[in-house]
């Protein structure tokens, strides 16, 4: 069913945007997340999982648009015909190929069920809560036909304004056929919003959602709007990464995008320069040549060559050895690993390092099988947690299926100190520090109040007429507080003593008077110089009173020989 004017595009269904071939794998993970509906579908991928929310939720709800033909998308009939299309674009479709998910929402009694964080799914590249119907563009004129639709939407579901536009495609091959009507048409239809009032891009509007135009193909679009504190920042939630000219391979890019994600604006405290790093399987040197150009100390261990300047760098240490039997001699900041190898056996590696105290942090690759992805994550997922809990060690761990990843999904696994609890994440360390509302901060600023009244208190005029200015601490070698100076001198004085204030019994050289004026000092008198009619053999008064000492001989003198 396609949309029409003056039909309701109320948001109820969640556009997901993923890897094609994972959209099963993205589908199955919202019900674990309690957004989507059908059971049946997740239980394949997650059947641990999926038991235990489908227990608290028995009913299961049919599988829609769901198709048996893996190569029914290859068809030409099914790839530019709108009507035999339809069933693919059904909320909760979910064939293969297509390299997005359109799911519908869970009603709950408060209305649609609340939306994840981007960052919370392993599969997902963008959440965008969307209306389920899709709009037909024409031949010409798509502008009118967009803006009518956005008018609609927005009455729908209570937009005013939006902070951006963002115009989008799958990202597969058909999909990026799209990208260059979606570039030339985007400053088109953002000047016909501006016009309108609907976009804002003052800079207090950044907190106004995203307005998504998701091309299916030239001929269909999904309108949705997202919130940015929720969603991706990148563009079809791909982000734009240049790969190095002198780095040895592409996987440099896998373990930049990874650190991105997974440490975002903390990268330069948790992945700090001088800090030690141990890379497994590091031939070529992909991710070793990221780490030193982060300032990291690398211990590469694989039997394979490094390549490029790796080879005799300073900050590389080569190792040939196995990377399953190597262990550091102290404990390192950083464990990276990226070898072939079973995926359980990674997790167990990256556990037991944490878990021996030989790294702080890790992110690792896991090498995914063709079926039972979700399965096979399950079991490395439960493999760490059993490991890090027996230990009794808070940690923190997050899986993310990466761009530059293919069959494979990336981990993070970190130590988390004694002041975060573990179900906390590495963004709460940054809104901790900038929280005004934090019990740490409100502490401060009453400290910080309280010694600048000490301060305004003791500099306030007495009555005696003077201000009292504070010397320099550097100059005179006092406190820097003066409160604390007045302290100490008052501490001095008898018990008994009847209190008075010690400044005022004489005024400081440095003291200014509000009331006397200012007095200029004499200036110094000086004696009159011997004229040169002194008489030969007399000293002159002045000398003769030790006014002008008698000159000494500079140097050693010589006495002449007759």
């Amino acid at each position: 069913m396609f949309y029409s004017a003056g039909m309701n595009l109320k948001i109820d269904s969640l556009l997901v945007y993923c890897r094609a071939g994972f959209e099963r794998e993205a589908h199955a993970e919202l019900l674990i997340l309690g957004c989507a509906k059908d059971a049946d579908l997740a239980e394949q991928f997650f059947p641990k999982a999926v038991a235990e929310a489908v227990a608290k939720k028995p009913e299961k709800a049919a599988v829609a648009g769901k198709s048996t033909d893996k190569n029914a998308l290859k068809k030409p009939e099914n790839r530019a015909s709108s009507s035999a299309s339809k069933s693919t674009l059904t909320p909760a479709s979910t064939d293969v190929g297509i390299g997005f998910v359109l799911a519908s929402l869970v009603k709950t009694g408060s209305g649609l069920a609340a939306i994840p964080h981007v960052s919370d799914c392993v599969f997902a590249r963008q959440l965008v809560p969307c209306a389920g119907e899709p709009i037909a563009l024409p031949a010409r004129d798509r502008l009118s036909v967009l803006h009518v639709a956005v008018n609609e939407f927005c009455a729908a579901n209570g937009f005013s304004s939006f902070s951006e536009l963002r115009i989008e495609h799958p990202d597969t091959n058909d999909g990026r056929a799209q990208s260059g009507f979606a570039r030339n048409f985007h400053p088109i239809f953002t000047q016909a919003l501006v016009d309108a009032a609907q976009l804002d891009f003052r800079p207090n509007s950044v907190n106004k959602p995203v307005l998504h135009v998701f091309l299916i193909d030239a001929n269909r679009a999904l309108i949705g709007a997202s919130q940015p504190s929720r969603s991706s920042v990148w563009h079809n939630g791909v982000p734009r990464l240049r790969m190095p000219a002198d780095a040895p391979s592409r996987s440099t890019l896998k373990l930049a995008e990874a650190v991105f994600t997974f440490l975002g604006d903390d990268a330069e405290r948790l992945m700090a320069a001088d800090m030690n790093a141990v890379d497994l399987g590091a031939a070529p040197g992909g991710w070793t040549w990221h780490l030193i150009h982060r300032g990291l100390k690398v211990t590469a261990i694989d039997n394979g060559p490094l390549k490029g300047d790796l080879v005799d760098n300073a900050m590389v240490r080569h190792l040939r050895e196995d990377g399953f039997r190597y262990r550091p001699k102290f404990e390192v900041d950083w464990l990276v690993c990226d070898m072939v190898e079973q995926p359980i056996r990674i997790a167990n590696l990256v556990a037991q390092w944490l878990v021996r105290g030989d790294a702080r942090h890790a992110i690792f690759n896991l090498k995914m099988p063709m079926k039972k992805r979700g399965e096979a994550l399950q079991q490395c997922a439960d493999a760490i947690h059993e490991q890090m809990q027996d230990a009794d060690i808070r940690y923190q761990l997050r899986f993310k299926h990466l761009y530059h990843d293919r069959e494979e999904i990336t981990g993070y696994l970190g130590k988390v100190s004694s002041r975060d609890a573990q179900t906390r994440d590495i963004r709460s360390y940054r809104d901790d520090r900038k929280n005004p509302n934090n019990p740490k901060n409100i502490k401060a600023r009453a400290e910080q109040e309280a010694r600048e009244k000490a301060e305004a208190e003791f500099r306030k005029d007495d009555g005696s007429g003077f201000r009292y200015v504070e010397r320099d601490a550097f100059e005179t070698g006092a406190p820097k507080s003066a409160s604390r100076a007045r302290d100490a001198f008052m501490d001095d004085l008898e018990d008994d003593a009847e209190p008075i204030n010690p400044f005022s019994l004489r005024p400081s050289p440095y003291a200014v008077s509000a009331n006397s004026p200012k007095v200029r000092a004499p200036k110094p008198v000086q004696e009159a110089l011997p004229s040169k009619g002194t008489q030969k053999g007399k000293k002159p008064a002045a000398q003769a009173k030790g006014a002008y000492p008698p000159k000494k001989p500079v140097g050693r003198v010589k006495k002449s020989r007759k």
